[in-house]
């Protein structure tokens, strides 16, 4: 049944539609505004690496709709707007990491749509990239940039730079705490045998001048393919690894020389110890032999009655078959000697080849570990599960248990940053920056912008929040070794109530979701 209007319910109607529009064409005009004053454009930059100021962090506001890019210094280094994900395709809030960049790529969900300057940071499809910026989120969960911003920053940018989605803007504090991890620092002549004791740290096993093939040179000095540094020199975690990385990588070669060599050995032997059993065997055949015929001769010997000289002959036929049957045995009781002897002789060089099989193994993946010893470490610290976990390259390294103080009681969610300290090469600086929690109220509008009120602590009282997380946080001293030989700029702790989400796995930093797509 058609329902008829009356005029003053049309007017009405015509009323609040044209209020609606003016609200609408008012609130993106506001939002272009807002766009034009806040889009700041990087310079080109032609290579995938940082300019060498130190760590960028980007962070996304979802209720601001725009992303800053921070710098050292806690400078913005690049700003624009953006779009996220509509509703029923929100983008993730939370902490993450530039996992791959594409220069050119199409969409595998959404009928290939076209994706310029893709920047991943989740393997299930979640994304920074040039797109349609209508003045409010409209994607599918990705995070749409302007094409120029866009590809500017995907030249600024490298892999494994961290990427911080929350719901309302953040910015970076610089901090200093006493629980802040601080490097250990090493003698470059601690390094051969720290890697392989066995193969460096004796007297006359292979020395460091080995890394290329050059003699110690005076002084104390070595050569390592690049300009030549003291022995003694003391080294950072950074330059720890690559030296590192020689090391390991001269040991696997070693070792892989060596396993080659012991293998063709063992198979030497094994070949011998065959020989020496098919001797073996035929010498007791020949044993069995001659002890059937002297016992046949013996026989003859006894039955020899018709002549002297048939006994005579039967006489010699049975001393000759006791000679050869004593020889025989004589050359048995060789032979078995032999045999035995190279059969230990297989087995010990089978033995050895082994070994020397499983140090090539494990120093072939120690090389690949040390493959990843110059990429920054990331160490995550989990509320929920009371464990530290650290990732570098991409991989795990090592997990463990960590005491929180006041465990029943929120941390928040910050990440601690490792920056460039001006003029030293032993210390560092930390910046901080405290994820906003998800908001508890979200107006819709009918075009599907969203407005967004996000809690948490006031910003004047994040640097205290952040000190606050830290001090409730122990490692264990074996755990902050192992984490101080390894942080160095550009390396992160993050604490979290929440903890490893799903999204963390092979090619990825940790990935923290305070807040799911859906």
């Amino acid at each position: 049944m058609r329902v008829r209007k009356g005029k003053d319910s049309s007017a009405r109607f015509l009323q609040g539609f044209a209020l609606g529009v003016g609200l609408l064409a008012a609130y993106s005009q506001g939002w272009a505004a807002s766009t034009s004053r806040t889009a700041t454009l990087p310079p080109p930059v032609s290579s995938d690496k940082s300019s060498g100021a130190g760590p960028l962090i980007a962070v996304i506001s979802i209720s601001d709709q725009r992303v800053t890019v921070w710098g050292g210094d806690n400078k913005v280094v690049a700003r624009s707007s953006v779009s996220t994900g509509m509703s029923g395709h929100r983008t993730p809030t939370g902490i993450f990491s530039v996992i791959g960049k594409e220069r050119y790529h199409e969409s595998n969900l959404y009928s290939n749509a076209p994706m310029p300057f893709m920047q991943r940071i989740t393997w299930s499809g979640v994304a920074l990239h040039a797109g349609h910026l209508p003045g409010y989120p409209a994607s599918h969960g990705c995070i749409r940039l302007p094409e120029d911003f866009a590809q500017r920053l995907f030249g600024l940018t490298r892999t494994g730079m961290r990427v911080i989605v929350s719901d309302r803007d953040v910015s970076p504090f610089s901090i200093s705490h006493p629980n802040l991890p601080v490097p250990t620092l090493v003698r470059e002549s601690q390094i051969a045998e720290l890697v392989a004791p066995h193969r460096f740290g004796q007297p006359g096993a292979l020395t460091p001048s080995a890394l290329v093939g050059n003699p110690v040179l005076p002084e104390g000095r070595m050569h390592l393919g690049a300009p030549t540094e003291a022995l003694g020199r003391v080294l950072n975690p950074m330059e720890r690894g690559k030296l590192e990385q020689s090391f390991t990588k001269l040991a696997y070669q070693e070792a892989q020389v060596d396993a080659q060599a012991l293998i063709e050995i063992a198979s030497m032997r094994g070949d011998e110890a065959r020989i020496a059993v098919d001797q073996l065997r035929s010498a007791e055949a020949a044993l069995n032999a001659l002890r059937a015929g002297l016992a046949k001769a013996i026989e003859s010997v006894a039955d020899a009655t018709t002549s002297a000289e048939e006994r005579a002959r039967a006489e010699l036929s049975r001393a000759s078959l006791k000679t050869a049957h004593a020889e025989a045995v004589q050359r048995l009781a060789e032979v078995r000697g032999f045999a035995e002897s190279s059969d230990a002789a297989a087995f010990q060089a089978a033995a050895e080849a082994k070994a020397a099989v499983a140090e090539r193994d494990a120093l072939q993946d120690a090389a690949r570990i040390a493959e990843r010893a110059t990429e920054p470490v990331s160490v995550f610290v989990s509320r929920k599960d009371h464990k530290v976990y650290v990732r570098q390259g991409f991989e795990p390294v090592f997990e463990a248990d960590v005491d929180i103080a006041d465990g029943q009681n929120p941390l928040g969610t910050h990440v601690f940053t490792a920056m460039n300290a001006p003029g030293a090469n032993e210390a560092l600086e930390w910046v901080s920056t405290t994820v906003a929690s998800v908001a508890p109220e979200v107006e819709r509008l009918r075009t599907g912008k969203v407005q967004l009120q996000a809690s948490g602590p006031p910003t004047a009282l994040l640097p205290a929040t952040a000190a606050n997380a830290l001090s409730r946080v122990k490692f264990s001293e074996t755990v902050m070794q192992k984490i101080s030989e390894k942080v160095w700029t550009g390396a992160s702790l993050i604490i979290s109530d929440y903890g490893i989400s799903h999204e963390t796995g092979k090619g990825t930093d940790f990935v923290i979701l305070t807040r799911s797509a859906n």
